[in-house]
């Protein structure tokens, strides 16, 4: 998910769809050099109906490096909201912001 650099190149979990079935995952991540991450993904039904779906995708990541100065503090939100008009036909909005703050030498 990182270049050689460290800067994301990817975002994550952009390939999976909505679906109707609830899940709900947080995830940390600790290491050296003041290594924080943090994950929340959210899925699941706005409506009794089952015609309207979410997902949330959020990522936090705050890291130094062994050089003295360096490391970066990135923030990342994709939304998406499906609506399923009839069947088979579904409209789809998605939205993905990344907030990248890099020192990287």
């Amino acid at each position: 998910m990182h270049t050689s650099k460290g800067l994301p190149k990817a975002s994550p979990n952009r390939n999976v769809t909505v679906t109707p079935d609830p899940f709900y995952a947080v995830d940390t991540s600790i290491g050296i050099f003041d290594f924080y991450r943090g994950t929340i993904e959210l899925s699941g039904l706005l409506n009794d109906f089952r015609t309207l779906l979410y997902r949330l995708n959020v990522a936090y990541q705050d890291r130094n490096t062994f050089i003295e100065g360096s490391g970066d503090r990135n923030f990342y939100i994709a939304p998406v909201i499906s609506l399923m008009l009839v069947e088979r036909t579904r409209l789809t909005l998605e939205g993905d912001y990344q907030d990248l703050n890099s020192n990287i030498s």
